[in-house]
């Protein structure tokens, strides 16, 4: 077997693995979505960067409006900049996205790319919450990889892209609500380790996803407010491909049991529930 082919294996069996505990789909049709052919996507006119599908034109029209002040904020707010060529990808019908993604969600970034659901055509408000989200990952996923998961934790992930986006991805959950959530003993725990067959996701705390992500957004802002440049330091560490174990414990003189102490005390003095 030559060096190269069992490169190749090696990746689809990897690919093969991450779709199936992440994206709830058998490894066989997982990998089936992730080889799908994005050619029958049109180019659009006016923002070569995102490819839309018959009949996609006007929610495309939309897209290249708020992209590059969402780009703007997503790398002001990560503190680094797109490597890579963005491609995003506008699906016109539920089918086609899930036939595309495996997924049934808004959107999603996958294949080095963001696929767009139609769900998204007729909440014009969440729009740019939900690209901006997208980006985030994107971002993290030119530096790290497609599996940069493995090294991180995803309440950092998500709470990360929430923060960034201005809660995009939370649903309707508000600040208060999560807060309340909390101070009533039901919340996330921030481990430092990511891991594949023993990843923490919303329901291993018993919450719903859009809770799980305003949750870990709060808190991700806060680890920012504590100290900006520890904050830019340990993003940089994820940048240049460490572990997030590793770049926290490079950044932060403070232990993350700590640091959500200090978090929930500041929450019960402020008392905003």
């Amino acid at each position: 077997m030559s060096c190269s082919t069992g490169t190749n294996i090696k990746l689809i069996v990897l690919i093969g693995i991450w779709i199936l505990l992440f994206s709830g789909c058998s490894t066989a049709t997982g990998i089936t979505h992730y080889f799908k052919s994005t050619d029958h996507f049109k180019t659009f006119p006016k923002e070569g960067r995102i490819f839309y599908e018959e009949g996609g034109e006007r929610f495309a029209d939309i897209i290249a409006e708020l992209l590059p002040s969402a780009i703007k904020l997503v790398e002001d707010k990560q503190y680094n900049h797109f490597t890579k060529p963005i491609k995003i990808y506008i699906c016109t019908t539920i089918k086609s996205f899930k036939n595309m993604t495996g997924r049934n969600v808004k959107a999603i970034t996958y294949r080095g790319a963001i696929f767009l659901s139609p769900i998204l055509f007729n909440e014009s408000d969440k729009i740019k919450g939900y690209l901006s989200h997208e980006l985030s990952h994107l971002l993290i996923n030119q530096y790290g990889g497609t599996f940069i998961g493995v090294k991180i934790p995803l309440w950092f992930l998500e709470g990360l892209a929430t923060y960034v986006s201005g809660g995009g991805g939370a649903g309707d959950i508000t600040d208060d609500e999560a807060i309340a959530y909390m101070l009533n003993g039901r919340y996330f725990t921030p481990e430092l380790n990511g891991g594949i067959i023993f990843r923490k996701t919303a329901s291993s705390y018993g919450l719903t996803p859009h809770m799980f992500y305003r949750q870990s957004a709060l808190f991700v802002n806060f680890i920012r407010e504590y100290n900006e440049t520890s904050f830019q330091k340990l993003l940089t560490g994820i940048y240049n491909g460490e572990s997030f174990r590793k770049a926290f414990g490079s950044s932060y003189g403070i232990s993350m049991n700590k640091l959500w102490s200090i978090f929930m005390i500041q929450l019960k003095e402020e008392g905003r529930v």
